[in-house]
């Protein structure tokens, strides 16, 4: 993804990894004819040639006249006890990218928003210094949807998962946390829209082109929108009933998936996949009864 100019509000991608996986970690239940229909398109940018996807792990970096927005957090560094082999003990020069891609060191963000808790949404919260967990961004105040945040720090404690100890809980001990409801305006230019159903507070980011931008999350013309994990590969928007297996709630994830398609599709807006693989930045365009992916080269 180039930066996006979008009005007064530029936007960056900075990808942590490019993250290949067996379909089966994301839909157990699908075999190489439920992809074959869409292959042609997939790969090689969403799918390998042997059936493997492609999920891009990134940071959006949201640039307002007045703000500098982070959404998202990816696995981040000296990370253990993750589920998945790949994001432990990572050493990447992520920080590095931000400064050289978008121009921003640590203490220049405002605001970071993490669309839900996941292990690769919050990493780069906290960083390891000198044997501790410290927020990574020391002059931000890091939002997080309250029904995300009661829920998951209110599981028994053997059932609470290392990044929540490690990359959210260290910043509410810190003081920078603060707990938002619904759809949250974070400034002129960014609204929250509650997308639940992947986690009980699952919420994707719309981004006005001008201040004071649209009514209710981002769907606008000329506006962007972020999914979050409420889409996590663009097949989904065509097979919406495709609902992942780390899906909180499946059926309700796929009624949001399918208002919140048609909603954008309506609108124009420009989406920004949060795991989509470059060129990451789509329309919804109309499919017989339903809708497409179509992105910007």
């Amino acid at each position: 993804m180039k930066p996006m100019q979008l009005g007064e509000v530029q936007i960056f991608r900075i990808e942590e990894m490019i993250w290949e996986l067996d379909p089966a970690f994301l839909f157990p239940d699908l075999t190489r004819d439920d992809f074959a229909p869409h292959m042609e398109w997939l790969a090689p940018r969403f799918m390998t040639g042997d059936l493997r996807i492609r999920l891009s792990v990134h940071t959006f970096v949201i640039k307002t006249p007045h703000h500098t927005i982070l959404v998202d957090t990816c696995f981040g560094n000296d990370k253990e006890g993750r589920p998945m082999a790949l994001a432990n003990g990572l050493q990447l020069p992520f920080l590095e990218r931000m400064k050289e891609q978008a121009g921003i060191t640590p203490e220049d963000v405002d605001y970071v928003f993490c669309t839900h808790f996941h292990v690769d949404h919050v990493g780069w919260n906290t960083r390891l210094v000198n044997g501790r967990w410290e927020p990574t961004f020391p002059n931000a105040r890091y939002l997080f949807q309250r029904t995300e945040f009661e829920y998951y720090t209110s599981l028994p404690k053997d059932q609470q998962q290392p990044s929540l100890l490690d990359s959210v809980l260290p910043i509410a001990e810190a003081g920078l946390a603060d707990l938002v409801d619904g759809a949250h305006r974070i400034g002129d230019h960014v609204t929250l829209e509650p997308t639940p159903g992947h986690t009980p507070g699952h919420t994707s980011v719309g981004i006005h082109s001008a201040a004071g931008g649209a009514k209710t999350g981002g769907a606008e013309s000329g506006g962007a929108v972020i999914t979050g994990d409420m889409i996590h590969m663009p097949v989904q928007v065509i097979e919406t009933g495709w609902s992942p297996q780390v899906d909180h709630d499946p059926a309700l994830a796929t009624q949001t998936r399918r208002a919140f398609i048609e909603r954008h599709a309506e609108a124009g807006t420009r989406v920004l996949g949060t795991h989509f693989a470059p060129p990451t930045v789509c329309r919804f365009e109309p499919n017989g009864a339903g809708y497409r992916p179509v992105f910007e080269d």
